[in-house]
């Protein structure tokens, strides 16, 4: 599937999904699913040090069994308070509410004079809409013995649970600070003067800085679920049964335990309805202040940053992964966001937003994925109606490019029968082309712009006898199994779209010869796709060459003697032998004589390419000094080169090694080869021989300044009778044999020739011969 080539685009896909959820979280749509995962976040975390500073005497079932029902005589909390100050308890904090006064309050208020600690609590009555209308508080004498009073008024969700402690409240112009609060700022000392106005989400009160969330609202720290705080039964106490040293210095809250009394608020540990008390819920408030065990909930903006953060992370991210990759890449984000907030919380009281960044990590993930298969939806349909065009196919479809369309069954459904209706067309292309491959009597072979074979046709393995499949193997390999040329040199041609053709045989199990020729292969913007290889029998063709060459040498050794007898007659005529000559007669047997030595010089070239053909040519190996071999033949041309002022250069190092060679054989291709550079050279050229010495062999270059040679005669410059048909060799005379002798005997000494050429700028011909 094709991607933007903009390297932000998955992040420009991303966003749109993250700035909605950015959006639905400043709005709260988030709040209540946020507040279950503290829930759960509490619950994983389990139950953690309760203290030994809060001791909690609970009106619990044995108490009531024991003591009678509810409510009982204010002379019971008397004496309970006398013996907490008897036994020297720090604070005390009655979760009771005495509003209504009775004939025994003086017992009460005496008792709570004589403590001078106690702290009582208020409430507040509402109207049906939520509205205050008064505040609920121990009646009169109790309060002014009191030694503050604090609301306990709790503030559940929308789900019942309560998680939030409002630290101050106000109603009827009055201000409390809530019971907890009090209890733990007489505990530890603290002036009601160092009360300080709420500032940037903290409330201050001395050296208590209480992080606050949603208006002045505490998140209560619970310590663990029911239970989870020392309790002593308000009988036993009551009773004596409790040692006094169990309150010396704590702080002691006095309240309903029992389920029969409806005091039970749901907690974040409270599962399958398991409530906790209102005293023990005061517990959990005032061990989260002493503590200082806050739990801290980031700033909005820290939140919307990570949300932004995460948008441009997975958006950039995904883009560069495969489906695979990105769904693990998205499961480790979301894993490590989880766990990363449970152990911020854990250890650090963090409580940070967990719904709304998964959500937009989530989002974005399938965001991007449908962008993508809308994306791959389209280049599906352009692709179905380029090969309905291609095919001709009427009956394709292509549907509506709506996102909410494009997964439906329907649009699937018939972009397959499309395909199908297509591949059909296709297949049945692909069987006529086959067959018409298949009855041709060439081989055909394909590869793509790499050279790796994607197709042949049968006759192609049959000409060659191929057993093994070479379908997605090399086409070099291939060809170096019959045509000796370096990979190197196979690769160059292929990657510079240079057309390859030679000539091989088989010689078992019947002698054969084949021509192969590999052709690039070419778009409509001329861009190379591929080659395309056509294996062509030619062993009929080459006994016919044969035939004809044994003709020809049999013609040529039958005229060579009498053209020679001519030729020496001619030359006797010439040199005065019978008698004087006119000028006429002079002129006349001058120009017999020219043609008799043309005719010699053609008929010993097909002698020579005939002796090639027909491997009967016979060298004369011998240890040989190369550039003696190139000074004999500059030194044959120099007249020719010097009518025509064109320069004869020999460029060698300074000592060459001796090679194997035919000393004559070698001379005739230099002076073939420097004779064609001075013909097609023009007036105050240049002509160069230069040599190499490489590893194994010698590089010999022929160099000129010529009219150039066109790439299309390279392949067939070095053929038989071949001359160029270019305007400024048009006037060149040759037998055209001349490259074809240099090339048999450059090849018999197990050498290569090639020529490299621009027009209008020379020639090199080159040939290397082995050390």
């Amino acid at each position: 599937m094709a991607k933007e080539t903009n390297r932000f685009w998955g992040i420009k896909v991303c966003l749109a999904p993250g700035l909605i959820v950015i959006l639905l979280f400043l709005l709260g749509v988030f709040d209540h699913l946020e507040d279950m995962t503290l829930d759960l976040r509490f619950r994983l975390r389990g139950k953690t040090d309760p203290g030994k500073d809060i001791i909690i005497v609970g009106i619990d079932e044995n108490s009531l069994q024991r003591l009678g029902r509810w409510p009982w005589p204010r002379s019971y909390h008397s004496k309970l308070i006398d013996y907490l100050a008897e036994s020297k308890a720090k604070v005390i904090g009655m979760d009771l509410c005495f509003a209504e006064p009775s004939l025994q309050d003086k017992m009460l208020i005496d008792s709570a004079s004589r403590a001078g600690n106690i702290i009582h609590p208020v409430f507040f009555a509402f109207k049906g809409d939520g509205e205050e209308i008064m505040v609920v508080r121990p009646f009169e004498q109790l309060s002014k013995s009191a030694l503050s009073l604090g609301h306990i008024q709790g503030e559940p969700e929308v789900d019942g649970i309560l998680r939030r402690l409002s630290l101050a409240r106000s109603c009827q112009d009055e201000t409390y600070l809530s019971f907890s609060l009090e209890v733990a700022r007489n505990f530890l000392g603290i002036d009601l003067t160092e009360l300080e106005p709420l500032q940037e989400k903290t409330f201050l009160l001395g050296p208590l800085k209480i992080p606050v969330d949603r208006k002045a609202n505490m998140v209560i720290n619970y310590a663990g679920k029911s239970g989870t705080f020392k309790t002593f039964s308000y009988a036993d106490v009551l009773e004596e049964k409790i040692p006094g040293s169990e309150f010396k210095d704590k702080i002691v809250l006095i309240g309903i335990t029992s389920k029969g009394i409806s005091d039970e608020v749901m907690t974040p540990f409270s599962t399958k309805g398991n409530p906790m008390s209102g005293v023990e819920v005061q517990a959990n408030a005032v061990r989260t202040i002493l503590n200082q065990d806050y739990i801290h909930r980031p700033n909005r903006w820290v939140n919307i940053f990570l949300m932004l953060f995460l948008s441009i992370i997975v958006g950039y991210s995904l883009q560069r992964l495969s489906n695979k990759q990105g769904i693990i890449f998205t499961l480790c984000l979301l894993l490590s966001l989880i766990l990363g907030s449970f152990i911020l919380f854990k250890f650090n009281g963090i409580w940070l937003d967990i719904i709304a960044p998964p959500t937009i990590l989530v989002s974005s993930f399938v965001f991007l994925n449908l962008f993508e298969v809308n994306s791959a939806n389209k280049s599906l349909d352009n692709e179905i109606r380029r090969l309905s065009n291609l095919t001709a196919d009427s009956e394709a479809k292509v549907l509506g490019q709506s996102p909410l369309n494009i997964l439906s069954s329907e649009t699937i459904r018939q972009k397959v029968q499309t395909l199908s209706s297509i591949h059909h067309s296709i297949v049945e292309d692909k069987t006529r082309t086959d067959n018409i491959l298949s009855s041709i009597a060439d081989g055909i072979l394909v590869t793509d712009c790499r050279g790796i074979i994607i197709y042949h046709n049968s006759k192609f393995n049959q000409m060659l006898d191929i057993k093994e499949e070479i379908i997605n193997t090399s086409v070099i390999g291939l060809i170096r199994r019959f045509y000796d040329l370096a990979e190197q040199e196979l690769e160059k041609i292929i990657n510079e779209s240079r057309t390859l053709s030679f000539d091989f045989h088989l010689p078992s199990p019947f002698p054969k010869a084949y021509n192969f020729t590999l052709v690039s292969l070419k778009d409509k913007q001329e861009e190379v796709i591929g080659t395309v290889g056509i294996l062509h029998d030619v062993t009929y063709l080459r006994e016919i060459d044969r035939t004809k060459s044994e003709f020809v040498s049999n013609v040529s050794h039958e005229l060579r003697t009498p053209l020679t007898t001519i030729k020496g007659s001619v030359e006797l005529l010439l040199g005065g032998a019978a008698g004087e000559l006119n000028e006429k007669q002079r002129k006349l047997l001058t120009i017999n004589a020219n043609d008799t030595e043309r005719l010699i010089r053609l008929i010993n070239d097909l002698l020579d390419v005939s002796k090639i053909e027909s491997g009967k040519i016979e060298l004369d190996i011998r240890p040989i000094n190369i550039l003696d071999v190139i000074r004999d033949s500059v030194d044959r041309l120099k007249t020719q080169s010097a009518a025509k002022d064109i320069s004869l250069a020999i460029s060698t190092p300074p000592q060459l090694p001796l090679i194997y060679a035919d000393f004559d054989k070698i001379g005739q291709v230099f002076t073939n080869l420097i004779d064609n550079a001075v013909k097609f050279t023009p007036p105050t050229g240049s002509v160069t021989i230069q040599v190499e010495d490489m590893e194994n062999e010698l590089l010999c270059k022929v160099i000129d300044t010529g009219a150039g040679i066109p790439e299309s005669d390279f392949g067939k410059i070095f053929d038989k009778f071949q001359q160029l048909k270019a305007v400024t060799t048009r006037r060149k005379k040759g037998t055209g044999l001349g490259l074809s002798i240099c090339k048999g005997i450059v090849e018999e000494h197990h050498g290569k020739i090639w020529v490299e050429s621009e027009v209008e700028k020379g020639s090199e011909f080159v040939f290397t011969l082995p050390k």
